[in-house]
C-alpha cells in the first residue's frame, strides 16, 4: 500500500578540499601550487511523494573559508573564494 508523503529537510555539513597544480615546471598563472580549503555545505529541499511517484528537489550552498587559490593583485582573500550553488530535482518510482 503507497501512500502519500510531504517531507522538507535541511542539512549542514562541515568538509576539506585540497587542490593542487601537477605536471608543471613552472607556474605562471593566477593559482597557488596547492591550497587547503574548509567548506560548509548547507541547504534545504522538499520530498513529495504519491503512489509510489516520488519528486525531491534540493537546494545546496557551499561557502569556502581559508581559500586562497586564486593569486589576483590589489584583491582581497575575500574576492576570490570558490563558493558555489547548485539546485537539482529528481523524479521517481518505487516498488
Amino acid at each position: 500500500d503507497h501512500g502519500s508523503i510531504i517531507e522538507p529537510f535541511g542539512f549542514v555539513g562541515l568538509g576539506w578540499s585540497r587542490y593542487e597544480l601537477t605536471q608543471t615546471s613552472y607556474n605562471r598563472s593566477n593559482l597557488t601550487t596547492a591550497e587547503n580549503v574548509m567548506e560548509v555545505p548547507y541547504g534545504a529541499g522538499l520530498t513529495m511523494g504519491s503512489d509510489g511517484f516520488l519528486v525531491d528537489v534540493r537546494f545546496t550552498y557551499r561557502a569556502t573559508y581559508y581559500d586562497q587559490l586564486m593569486r589576483v593583485p590589489g584583491s582581497t582573500s575575500t574576492d576570490n573564494r570558490l563558493n558555489s550553488w547548485s539546485l537539482g530535482a529528481h523524479i521517481g518510482f518505487e516498488f
